[in-house]
């Protein structure tokens, strides 16, 4: 009888014979032992065979597949995860690292909550820093009320927001990865988002654990499999249409489009400032506006307010997207909707408490109430509003200007209003 589940690790690779030693040793010194690890090398054409095979003649849990050319890490992920036999798999990139209890605390974690799907946060290094950036759980925590377990049949409308795109920060129960719909399509980039939506949709529970457990390198000056994928034509839309055929196939759930919907506006505003957006953006506006029906969609019930206000550019044809300004408008947009429920305040005012005011002044918002913790610093009176001190007024809905004190001012007005919400945030939910 097992004491652990069986793991997969599957690591395509392709000429990383510079860091394949510490990418090998990240998997076999794992504090979890109960491993089964295939290296995939797919055309290689330096050194990078004969390291697997040196370790494969010291270990036998590593299982070494060789392919004479080489068609890209999707097709050579589809390699291994046919070949897995482990009750969970997980990917890991051959010039990547796994933190040495990674797998252990992300199988117990899966394990103790019965979820299909654990995930994990990241950070990136390159040569010279360790540790530089990564994901955090700040989005993932304020869209899911029950965080860090996901129970996906009631987060549809948010899902593609509540997973990562990258395939390495996932461990996978074989209910899901075993599916006939989950694979790594058949597209030049952009393959790791198709994969990852999949098992999205496919798992009934998702369980995050809150640690930075995989290191992914940054190779700047390194031409890879993937960056050699990411210098020519973005195939985003060609995986999404993908995506939206299964959702169709899967009976048109409403809250899977919408989560799909919020998707796409997500992707061409993170795209205006690179130097694929303007076919990015044609291709959209031309062809899958109304390929995936939304041209006519209720953008009030469907998207964010950050996103209705990329929505409403792309439907006008307009390709001008100044992120601080189209967030500003959506800011006015929410609480202009939120002073409609009831009495509303505003707390803080500082640099950008001000220049919210003063948009809110011209705006159809009826805002009473104007807290500031220190009044004294920012004034008494501004944009026409009287700043107040909170001296336990019940309120329907406050309405806090910044994330950053958040927290505190929430527990400082306790239960003395109704609703208290977190404007930078609120706007992207």
């Amino acid at each position: 009888m097992r004491t652990q589940d069986l793991v997969s690790v599957v690591v395509p690779v392709y000429n990383t014979e510079m860091y394949l030693h510490e990418n090998v040793e990240s998997i076999l010194s794992q504090t979890y032992s109960d491993l089964e690890i295939i290296y995939v090398c797919a055309g290689c054409t330096d050194t990078s065979v004969e390291i697997v095979q040196g370790y494969k003649q010291q270990d036998s849990r590593m299982i070494l597949c060789i392919e004479q050319e080489n068609h890209g890490p999707a097709h050579s992920r589809n390699i291994g995860m046919r070949m897995a036999t482990g009750e969970w798999i997980i990917f890991l990139d051959s010039d990547d690292l796994f933190e040495s209890d990674m797998i252990e605390v992300m199988w117990k974690q899966a394990v103790n909550q019965n979820a299909d799907i654990c995930c994990c946060y990241w950070d990136c290094f390159d040569e010279d820093s360790f540790g530089k950036q990564g994901m955090t759980d700040e989005m993932v925590r304020y869209l899911c009320s029950t965080y860090p377990v996901i129970n996906v049949s009631n987060e549809k409308k948010h899902i593609f927001q509540l997973i990562s795109l990258n395939v390495w920060t996932k461990l996978i129960h074989k209910t899901v990865y075993q599916r006939d719909t989950v694979h790594f399509g058949d597209f030049p980039n952009c393959e790791d988002a198709f994969f990852s939506m999949m098992i999205a949709m496919e798992a009934a529970k998702i369980v995050y654990t809150d640690r930075k457990l995989i290191h992914y390198r940054m190779n700047i000056n390194r031409e890879t499999q993937t960056t050699m994928m990411l210098n020519k034509k973005s195939y985003v839309w060609e995986v999404a249409d993908a995506i939206f055929q299964q959702i169709k196939a899967k009976g048109n759930d409403r809250g899977l489009k919408k989560s799909f919907y919020n998707f796409v506006c997500t992707i061409i505003f993170n795209a205006s400032q690179s130097s694929i957006f303007y076919s990015l953006y044609d291709d959209l506006y031309n062809i899958y506006l109304k390929k995936w029906e939304m041209l006519n969609c209720d953008a009030a019930k469907v998207f964010s307010y950050f996103n209705q206000e990329v929505y409403d550019k792309v439907c006008n044809g307009d390709k001008a997207m100044p992120g601080a300004e189209m967030a500003m408008q959506a800011k006015v947009h929410f609480v202009s909707d939120i002073c409609k429920k009831g009495v509303c305040g505003i707390w803080g005012c500082g640099d950008l408490g001000q220049k919210f005011l003063e948009r809110l002044s011209s705006a159809d918002a009826d805002i009473q109430h104007v807290f500031d913790s220190d009044r004294n610093k920012w004034g008494t009176q501004i944009s026409g509003y009287i700043v107040e001190q909170f001296m336990g007024n019940k309120i329907d809905n406050i309405i806090v200007t910044s994330s950053r004190y958040y927290s505190e001012i929430k527990k400082q007005i306790g239960s003395r209003a109704g609703q208290v919400y977190d404007l930078e945030r609120e706007i992207f939910v």
